[in-house]
C-alpha cells in the first residue's frame, strides 16, 4: 500500500457538482444549500495535485469475502475488526494446541496398550526400544512409575506371558532416555540371556499397561 502525499498546491482534490440545474449560483443560496444537506458533489483525487497517489481502501484490500469466509464470518456483516479478533481467537487455540503436544518436566504420560519393535544385542542380554510419544520432547529425563510388558521372538515369549509381567522382573537393569523426536527410549540388561532370545536380531515388546513421568 502506499501514503497519499501531496504537493500543497491547493489541487490535491477534485470536486465534481451536478449539472442538473439545481446546483446553487450565488453564495447565499449556496449557504442555505449546504446548510440543509441540499448539495450534491463528488470529491476525487487529483494525480496532478499528488506527489504519489495513495491506495485507496476499498473492499479488495481490506476484506475480501473470501478472507472472511476463511475466518468464518459472514461476509455481509464482517468488518476488519471482527476479522481481526478473529485471527487472534485461532492463534491461542493454535498456541493451546501446540502447548498440548508438549511433554515438559512434571508431566505424566500413561499408555494403556502399545506393540512396538525393539533389537536384542549384547550376546542376547540386552533390549533396546523406542516408544514413541508423538510430542514435543521438552523434558529432559523421564522414569517409569511401572510398565508391564509382553516380549516375543519368533513367535516364542522372551519374557513375560499371556498376562505380561513388569520389565523389572525380566532384567536387572532398567534404564529410560527421552529422544529429540520425542520417544522414549529403554533399555534393559541382563548378566545372562533370557531364554528364547536370539542375539543381534528383533524383538516384538507389546505394553499393555505404563506410566511414565518427566523432569
Amino acid at each position: 500500500m502506499k501514503d497519499q502525499i501531496i504537493k500543497q498546491n491547493a489541487k490535491s482534490r477534485i470536486i465534481k457538482a451536478s449539472t442538473s440545474g439545481t446546483f446553487p449560483t450565488t453564495y447565499g443560496s449556496f449557504r442555505t444549500a449546504i446548510i440543509e444537506g441540499n448539495v450534491f458533489a463528488d470529491i476525487t483525487v487529483n494525480e496532478a495535485g499528488c506527489d504519489e497517489v495513495g491506495t485507496p481502501l476499498n473492499k479488495a484490500n481490506l476484506l475480501t469475502d473470501d478472507t472472511a469466509t476463511a475466518l468464518g464470518l459472514n461476509t455481509e456483516t464482517a468488518t476488519v475488526d471482527l476479522a481481526f479478533a478473529a485471527l487472534a481467537s485461532a492463534i491461542e487455540d493454535l498456541v493451546e494446541l501446540i502447548a498440548e503436544t508438549k511433554i515438559k518436566a512434571g508431566d505424566t504420560l500413561e499408555i494403556s496398550s502399545s506393540i512396538q519393535t525393539g533389537f536384542i544385542s549384547n550376546s542376547g542380554k540386552s533390549i533396546f526400544f523406542n516408544i514413541p510419544t508423538g510430542k514435543i520432547m521438552e523434558a529432559e529425563s523421564v522414569s517409569a512409575l511401572n510398565m508391564t510388558v509382553k516380549l516375543r521372538q519368533g513367535g516364542n515369549y522372551v519374557g513375560g506371558s499371556n498376562d505380561g509381567v513388569d520389565i523389572s522382573t525380566i532384567f536387572s537393569t532398567v534404564t529410560y532416555s527421552v529422544n529429540p523426536d520425542g520417544s522414549i527410549l529403554v533399555i534393559g540388561e541382563n548378566t545372562s540371556v533370557p531364554t528364547n532370545a536370539v542375539n543381534n536380531d528383533v524383538i516384538s515388546i507389546e505394553i499393555t499397561s505404563a506410566n511414565f513421568t518427566f523432569s
